[in-house]
């Protein structure tokens, strides 16, 4: 049941509404997380906040539904003119409008989907602390201080938006955006980072946060959500590749569970629970629910890395609930990872597994975007142990692979805003640049995985360097025209009459590049400075060839 806000003692309805959202601005964004993140203090942990955006700041709406996806409860809500206020249209009119997801733009949409889809593949981790919190009465959303109360930064959170950060779960700690990004599109923040080590989940960076915890300032891009990961932890969720609908997903069996295992630690494990996602049978009856482990140790030699895993899943009173998987598919993924050594390199149950290089059913493979070693099992049994043992081809070095993965993710990003207007560096020559290195550097790590593995360590030794010369590439670019140009090209190999008149630097980019591939190619004869005239081209570009 969804209970209106009525203040203390309201626990009794489990999930709590805070009203509706009066005025959508930032400084409401802003106060959800501490609401939420504080209300965890008097045993009321989970909320369901209006997740709202304004027809026209489509960022703060993705921003909106990307910290939704990472609180208690997450449910879109429009203005709506049903009832109340926004009943009368005339009064209403500016505060009562409809914006729904799918009709963004697509850059926001993407952005908004993906947030969505984090949750819904989240959802083993997720249900497991709803049952944690039936168990013991600690949230999903917990304070810092809860793990850190002599940490004068472990209280740094406030309604104002500083320090938004929060513990989801037991291993994940989110730190959701609530500022507008900058004039560079990005949005700057502060994380607190608390002692120990953490994995940025989004770029593989290893943070220190010695003995006391350090505080991170960095800018991210509108897909990007801080969340950072306990090294050694263990992530469970719902392999989201190849999967086309994810509705109800939050109620069915697990019939395919994931598990991610993070580095920076010797050891890890995490509880996954499940029932029958549809009954409160597990008031009543101890036997209708089960819960799998799923643990891991990592032993380093001097020349290669073993990982054991060990999956077992337990019903509470030994007998199956029914419902239970007989069988299941495992995908594990090795954060941060070497491929594994070409002989025996996975082992499961004592035998060997084969090597796919675009992964497939009961082989492993190489994701080299993300630096993961990649483990898919089908049809494994439940009433039995799963035991796999992996042998890296190198000793692992968790330094050398911190942040390969943001490097790639972010080449790849820049090389895709820069070919919309021909600007990347070297796509006008066969020798390509930099940029182009380093986005294509996940692809080919992929495939040298399986197939040499020398030349998989020289290119991994290589991407920091690459990553350095790509930013320098990018640094100097320069935009072809100043702002309210035109620009009248001729063609090189024609009289006059042959012509393209450009007013945006798109069409500047693609003059100047085809010029380069020597395909059509005009040359400038003259500017001219026509502000209305260009503005009124801002989108668009004019050529014409003239009889």
């Amino acid at each position: 049941m969804l209970g209106r806000w009525g203040g203390l003692g309201n626990h009794r309805y489990q999930v709590g509404f805070s009203g509706d959202v009066r005025f959508i601005t930032w400084k409401h964004l802003a106060f959800q997380p501490y609401f939420s993140l504080t209300a965890a203090n008097v045993g009321y942990g989970f909320w369901s906040h209006d997740v709202v955006g304004p027809p026209l700041d489509h960022e703060l709406h993705t921003r909106w539904v990307q910290w939704a996806s990472f609180s208690g409860v997450l449910r879109t809500h429009d203005r709506g003119l049903s009832s109340g206020f926004c009943n009368d249209l005339i009064q209403g009119e500016d505060l009562c409008y409809i914006v729904e997801i799918w009709k963004t733009p697509d850059v926001y949409f993407v952005a908004m989907r993906n947030a969505m889809r984090d949750r819904v593949a989240l959802t083993p981790y997720i249900y497991t602390a709803w049952r944690q919190a039936y168990d013991t009465g600690l949230s999903l959303l917990r304070p810092m201080y809860y793990e850190y109360p002599t940490l004068e930064m472990a209280y740094a959170a406030s309604p104002n938006g500083s320090f938004p950060q929060y513990f989801f779960g037991d291993d994940m700690i989110v730190s959701p955006i609530v500022q507008p990004a900058g004039a560079d599109q990005m949005a700057q923040a502060s994380i607190w980072i608390p002692p120990g080590t953490w994995i940025e989940r989004d770029t593989g960076v290893l943070h220190d946060g010695g003995s006391s915890g350090t505080v991170l300032t960095k800018s991210f891009a509108l897909y990007e959500v801080p969340v950072f990961v306990r090294a050694g932890a263990v992530i469970p969720s719902i392999p989201m590749r190849r999967r086309g609908r994810v509705i109800g997903l939050a109620s069915a069996q697990y019939n395919e569970l994931e598990f991610a295992f993070y580095p920076g630690a010797t050891n890890g494990s995490c509880s996954v629970y499940e029932d029958d996602g549809a009954t409160t049978a597990y008031a009543s009856r101890p036997g209708s629910w089960a819960w799998t482990v799923a643990a891991y140790t990592r032993v380093d030699s001097a020349t290669y890395s073993t990982i054991t895993i060990n999956i077992t899943t337990t019903p509470a009173d030994g007998t199956p609930y029914a419902g239970l998987p007989a069988t299941r598919n495992y995908r594990l993924r090795l954060v941060n990872s070497l491929p594994a050594a070409a002989s025996n390199g996975v082992m499961v149950r004592g035998e060997p597994l084969p090597y796919s290089r675009f992964g497939a059913a009961d082989h492993w493979s190489y994701d080299g975007n993300n630096a993961e070693l990649v483990i898919e099992l089908a049809s494994v049994r439940t009433s039995s142990s799963l035991v796999v043992v992996i042998t890296t081809a190198q000793r692992i070095n968790d330094k050398q692979l911190s942040g390969i993965k943001g490097a790639v993710h972010h080449a790849l990003l820049a090389k895709e805003n820069l070919d919309l207007d021909f600007t990347a560096p070297g796509s006008a020559t066969n020798a390509g640049g930099y940029l182009s290195f380093v986005a294509s550097a996940g692809d080919s790590l992929s495939y040298l995985a399986g197939t040499n593995s020398t030349a998989f360590f020289e290119l991994l030794d290589s991407v920091p360097g690459l990553f350095q010369q790509a930013l320098k590439e990018v640094e100097v670019l320069k935009k072809p025209i100043p702002l309210n140009s035109l620009v009248q090209f001729y063609h090189q190999d024609q009289d006059s009459h042959d012509n393209c008149l450009c007013g945006v630097e798109q069409c500047v980019r693609r003059v100047i590049y085809y010029q380069a591939l020597r395909v059509e190619a005009y040359m400038v004869r003259a500017r001219y400075q026509a502000p209305s005239l260009a503005h009124s081209l801002a989108h668009s570009l004019a050529c014409s060839h003239i009889a």
